[in-house]
């Protein structure tokens, strides 16, 4: 085996091992966001602004965050996603709230979806 193969070789290793450790970081910091609510001011780049909202419901086996994501955006389009993934939710960009303030605006959502007619 060449030198250059035997790097490339090692190098495999290391990146497995580096995603493997990633994972399990992230599955452990992740299991504390189950069950909790943020919203994030999302917008299409535009003036218009609203909440897209989102609770943690769970992780699946990869460690990602399992999410029920909503929002109603700035030209009265609804959106839920029941089943999302994520790596994580980090960063200043998404806002805790409470369950009581993530119930509200489900029930909100739910409402206007029941007020559509065709």
């Amino acid at each position: 085996m060449t030198e250059l193969e035997e790097l490339t070789k090692e190098r495999a290793r290391i990146a497995d091992r580096i995603w493997e450790l990633n994972r399990r970081d992230n599955r452990l910091r992740n299991v504390e966001a189950i069950g909790k609510c943020y919203r994030y001011k999302n917008s299409y780049g535009g003036n218009g602004s609203w909440w897209l909202y989102i609770k943690v419901t769970g992780i699946d086996d990869e460690g990602n965050l399992l999410t029920l994501n909503f929002q109603t955006d700035a030209f009265g389009g609804i959106e839920i996603k029941p089943r999302c993934s994520a790596w994580s939710i980090t960063g200043g960009k998404h806002e805790e709230i409470s369950s009581d303030d993530f119930d509200a605006a489900w029930a909100a959502v739910r409402l206007d979806v029941l007020s559509i007619s065709a």
